[in-house]
């Protein structure tokens, strides 16, 4: 049979082109070799085993030559004893690449290597290509730094041999092979991880840095935002908080690791403004799993974990806020000396939700007095002002409440503007308080013309939106209550804003639980309506 071509064929697919001198080497084989078959079948795993031998430090030509001189044994071989090659070897594949490593370890064969021939021919890198073309290299740097006998096994296992089959290449047992291997995973684990945690830190820094730069266009508000934008950064914080789930912790540098939770905190921050505490908190959660790992503490670390307690005291968990605040405010004090003013204030909203007015009484006035007395503070004195005021009105000190309420619009009008989130939500909590004082005269005058501004400025749907319109009910019926449509009206009115609440913060966050006690009481009045009894006393507000 006339198998010169196709034993030229197959060292072609190996060298990527005719060898010359195996051509003229073939010549001395006799034309009787029975062999083809064997080598045809053999020939798609050529390329990997020339890859396989070049990992012993080999030059690429001097593996082609140990390969086609392996394939040229197989056939003599063939040919010398008269019967299928398949049937003399059990396992073909073993067999070559045992001839073509003892064919590069004879020093007789081998020619004078160059830095370059010993690193793997890559293929010219293609458009996109170029950081596939550096990880590899960079893959076989540290696979050179492995010992032989290490990377032995290794290459092997890469290319998919059995362990049997690397033992007897080797001349070792197959459990030893094993334990080579995990120590080979073991040397590797370092090396490789921190490619592979450089290559994360700069996706997630980029995502992160996109996601807070769209924000820091809108001033760091996402109330300013329309519905759609809203959505779309609330998906976004959705699958920043899965991706940083996904990282294990220590996986960022330090420096990465603060740069990711600084821009995590403002924009947990801007969550909670915009009243979406739970992907507020999920977020914060997922953030300050990587704090452990900052070398020192840092204002970012800090401001995270203030995010994740303001998060917890604006879903009700006011107990849990507050052992986390203490723990940030100790922190504070003795890595700057004083705790943040915004720590305090945080402090002193879950002291009054949770009913201990007196101690949050004396920390709101202690605190406003503090921030006076610094100018480049003067908005958050303006937030402590409204928290202060709200404290007023559960001390039953309603008109004293309002009065600040009042300063504290006139303040955001001239710094901020009239149609500011902030400003909308002081002329808010001034007109709930006198609802909540059953004042609801002097309530609805203020919440009916606040709502159209609110559902223009922010949407009719809303959580801030939502709310207004909730207690602009509430004012209607205390001023009208023996008028059952007023009543009807508001119980339908206050069962679609629950429905909405309900699908989206669940039917235990704060505002649902406030809906559901107040259509309560909208029922209480139906029936007090029906007997001509008085009006039913003021639900117990529950936090804000």
């Amino acid at each position: 049979m006339d198998w010169e071509p196709l034993l030229a064929a197959v060292i072609g697919a190996v060298t990527g082109g005719v060898d010359r001198r195996l051509q003229d080497r073939s010549q001395r084989v006799p034309p009787s070799v029975e062999g083809p078959e064997v080598l045809s079948e053999f020939s798609d795993g050529c390329e990997s085993l020339v890859r396989f031998v070049q990992s012993r430090r080999v030059s690429r030509a001097d593996a082609e030559d140990a390969v086609s001189h392996a394939l040229l044994r197989a056939c003599e071989k063939a040919n010398r004893e008269g019967e299928d090659l398949g049937a003399q070897i059990q396992n073909l594949q073993a067999w070559l690449r045992v001839v073509a490593l003892n064919r590069v370890r004879d020093p007789r064969h081998r020619r004078p290597e160059s830095p370059v021939e010993r690193l793997p021919d890559l293929a010219a890198p293609g458009l996109g290509h170029g950081d596939l073309v550096v990880e590899a290299l960079y893959v076989a740097a540290v696979l050179r730094r492995l010992p032989p006998h290490l990377r032995q096994v290794l290459i092997g296992r890469m290319y998919h041999v059995s362990y049997d089959e690397i033992a007897e290449s080797l001349d070792i047992e197959p459990q030893l092979a094993r334990n080579r291997m995990r120590l080979a995973r073991h040397r590797l684990r370092g090396p490789l991880a921190v490619r592979v945690r450089r290559a994360d830190t700069v996706g997630v820094v980029e995502q992160v840095a996109s996601l807070a730069g769209h924000l820091s266009a809108h001033g760091g508000d996402l109330r300013t935002m329309g519905h759609e934008e809203r959505l779309e950064v609330g998906a976004k914080a959705t699958e920043l908080r899965r991706t940083l789930l996904g990282c294990r912790a220590g996986r960022f540098g330090a420096e990465e690791s603060k740069i990711i939770v600084g821009k995590v905190a403002v924009l947990a921050e801007a969550l909670v403004a915009d009243r979406d505490e739970r992907a507020a908190r999920d977020l914060a959660r997922a953030a300050v799993r990587h704090l452990r790992f900052l070398r020192s503490p840092s204002t970012e670390a800090f401001r995270i974990r203030r995010a994740l307690a303001e998060a917890w005291s604006e879903l009700g968990e006011h107990q849990r806020a507050e052992k986390l605040l203490r723990a940030l405010s100790l922190d504070e004090q003795n890595h700057f000396g004083a705790a943040d003013p915004r720590t305090e204030l945080l402090l002193h909203w879950a002291l009054m939700n949770q009913g201990r007015f007196t101690e949050a009484e004396a920390g709101f006035v202690a605190l406003t007095s503090r921030l006076g007395a610094l100018p480049a503070r003067k908005q958050l004195l303006l937030h402590a002002l409204c928290r202060h005021a709200w404290l007023l009105g559960r001390l039953g000190r309603t008109e004293e409440s309002v009065r600040t309420y009042t300063r504290v619009i006139s303040s955001r009008t001239l710094a901020l503007d009239t149609y500011h989130p902030d400003t909308l939500d002081a002329g808010h909590s001034r007109g709930k308080g006198l609802a909540l004082d059953g004042q609801g005269e002097r309530a609805f005058v203020l919440l009916d013309p606040l709502l159209d501004v609110r559902a223009r400025v922010q949407g009719d749907r809303h959580p801030d939106a939502l709310e207004t319109a909730k207690y602009r009910h509430i004012a209607r019926v205390q001023t009208e209550f023996r008028d059952d449509r007023a009543v009807i009206e508001a119980f339908g009115g206050l069962t679609e804003i629950l429905d909405v609440q309900t699908r989206r913060h669940g039917a235990r966050h704060p505002a649902s639980r406030d809906t559901d006690r107040w259509l309560a009481w909208l029922q209480d009045v139906r029936g007090a309506n029906r007997l001509r009894g008085p009006l039913p006393p003021i639900p117990i507000p529950d936090g804000v």
